[in-house]
């Protein structure tokens, strides 16, 4: 069973399910992976690895690897960046 299947497979069982302790497990489940999710994406770097970027960001501006704010909004709407 692909991973899609496995999602609609359990959205199907959730629209039926009445057992309100099963769905208050899953609603801890759901909060505790978004907690993890979030964690490990705002992790706090390290003052070498700040310093660097920043000398990164330096050098690049130095380097004229620059783009307006405007550009970058219509890059976004665009769909070329992220």
């Amino acid at each position: 069973m692909t991973t899609a299947e496995k999602k609609i497979d359990l959205i199907a069982w959730l629209t039926q399910l009445e057992d309100q302790a099963t769905l208050e497990l899953i609603e801890k489940i759901r909060k505790n992976s978004q907690e993890k999710r979030r964690k490990s994406y705002l992790k706090p770097i390290s003052e070498k690895e700040l310093i660097q970027s920043l000398q990164e960001a330096e050098a690049d501006y130095e380097a004229g690897n620059i783009i307006s704010q405007e550009e970058l909004i219509e890059k976004i709407k665009n769909g070329k960046i992220l």
